[in-house]
């Protein structure tokens, strides 16, 4: 084993040590709980159900270890194994490029990002994501280069993953394909060309499949929900300078320095302008592989045209294809000031390392006032509602809380009433479901998480004033989540 793989697998093996501490101290938050429910679906339902917003490959994943729920640790660690997988796998993309000692850089930034970490300890499939997008770039550099017919076969099987994960990493096909049809058409031979075709009616093949049984259905979904055509109300130039404002606060921000808004943006901007730097030292100094600057740059783009269409949504976790690209740019800052000014290359890789650290979501290395994670601790509100519940008590779970609490509570043992998503409704609406649900109940526990603004103090003023009123017997919080008492008054 080389030098630079040594290396690179005592980084994986820091990155996943990184990973596995606290990995099972916060709750299941919302979209945790709903994609556990969805991978505890019986076979074979489990493999075509379109439920959500992503095709079936997580949940797949996820499903062998759905038995361990409700441990958070068990079911978080495919997540936490994956992200630390991709640290190895930016090492080998990057060595496959011959830019091994890049790699290495990069692969380090990659150990210790924190918006890898934070989702490395989220069950949810955006770490299988980053493990897919380098996974992506390898396949298709490889493909590129020798095309054997083992070639062809792994980067079917790597599309296939990634096409059948999320939807965001679609959009890294055509820049990667316009690559891969030039260079087999420079090296163009009858086994090539076999390969080529071969792979390209296996692709069209597996689109067809998940357009038939996938796309179709999730897109109506999300396009009720959350996917608005915001270029129809906008002219060109109000497009590019919000494409300015967006490629900053929601793209570059979050990538860097996640769920830290109040943070000054002159952190952000230093990443970010350590990017840019080492976007033009990749073209200056390693022509053979400056396609590199313009791939990110293509799917940027058309992440935010998709986006204003109304087909995707544009920056936060939907941006995570493109961290491999980031920190890439970042470790080339610090490669070329390490070939020209070593000084300069240490301060500026400890300050990038120091803010890396500041912001890790699992550990407090550093004091840090501006992280604000969007935790939901459920799991302790469930706890107490349990132990303090009476014979009698009827339980009302609020809608953000239904998917985690069916994690926690799957044998429900007090009557037990789940809410129905009803975000959008009038309050009157709200408390008018809630009394219907409760029914006769003396009293009864408003279990709550994923709370919208100002919502529960809305719900529980409406139930004292409602009729019959209540009055507040008792209430637990936590960060995120919280359950309150009600009594029902005499009349």
């Amino acid at each position: 084993m080389s030098e630079g793989k040594r290396v690179a697998c005592l980084l994986t093996l820091a990155g996943l040590v990184v990973r596995l501490i606290g990995l099972g101290q916060h709750s299941f938050w919302f979209d945790e709980g709903l994609e556990i429910n969805r991978a505890c679906t019986p076979w074979p339902d489990l493999i075509l159900l379109s439920e959500g917003p992503d095709p079936p490959v997580y949940r797949l994943l996820l499903a062998p270890f759905t038995p361990f729920a409700p441990s958070e640790f068990v079911l978080r660690l495919p997540s936490a194994v994956l992200g630390a997988a991709a640290v190895y796998l930016l090492y080998r993309w990057l060595a496959l490029l011959k830019q091994a000692r890049l790699g290495i850089i990069a692969a380090a930034l990659m150990a210790i990002a924190p918006v890898s970490i934070y989702y490395s300890q989220e069950a949810s499939q955006y770490s299988l994501v980053v493990f897919l997008s380098i996974a992506l770039l390898i396949a298709f550099e490889k493909a590129a280069l020798s095309g054997t017919g083992r070639d062809w076969l792994h980067l079917w099987l790597v599309s296939m993953a990634a096409l059948y994960t999320h939807y965001g990493l679609a959009y890294m096909f055509p820049v990667l394909e316009l690559n891969l049809a030039w260079q087999t058409w420079r090296q163009r031979s009858k086994q090539r060309l076999i390969g080529f075709a071969g792979y390209h009616v296996g692709l069209l093949i597996g689109l067809a499949l998940l357009y038939h049984f996938f796309i179709v259905t999730q897109y109506d979904w999300m396009k009720r929900i959350s996917l608005q055509p915001r270029f129809a109300q906008m002219g060109w130039l109000d497009i590019i300078r919000a494409f300015d404002d967006n490629l900053f606060d929601v793209f570059l921000r979050f990538q860097t320095i996640p769920y830290s808004e109040a943070a000054p943006s002159l952190i952000p901007a230093f990443l970010g302008l350590l990017a840019l730097l080492g976007a033009v030292v990749i073209c200056w100094r390693l022509p053979k592989v400056r396609r590199l600057v313009l791939v990110p740059a293509v799917i940027l783009i058309a992440f935010y045209i998709a986006s204003g269409l109304g087909y995707y949504r544009f920056g936060m976790r939907y941006g995570l294809p493109l961290l491999p690209f980031l920190l890439l740019f970042i470790a080339a800052t610090i490669w070329e000031l390490a070939w020209r000014w070593q000084l300069g290359a240490s301060v500026v890789a400890g300050l990038v390392v120091a803010t890396f650290l500041a912001f890790w979501p699992n550990m407090r290395l550093l004091p840090n006032p501006w992280l604000n994670l969007p935790r939901e601790e459920l799991r302790p509100v469930v706890a107490y509602v349990h132990q303090q519940a009476q014979p009698g008590d009827f339980i009302y779970v609020y809608y953000g809380a239904v998917p985690a609490y069916q994690v926690y509570q799957p044998e429900l043992t007090y009557p037990t009433e789940l809410g129905t998503w009803f975000r959008d409704w009038p309050l009157v609406e709200k408390l008018s479901e809630i009394c219907q649900a409760v029914g006769d109940a003396p009293r009864f526990w408003l279990v709550m998480s994923h709370i919208h603004p100002s919502e529960d103090p809305a719900l529980i003023d409406g139930l004292t004033e409602a009729t019959p009123s209540y009055h507040l017997v008792d209430e637990y919080r936590t960060k995120g989540a919280a359950t309150v008492l009600l009594q029902r008054d005499e009349p």
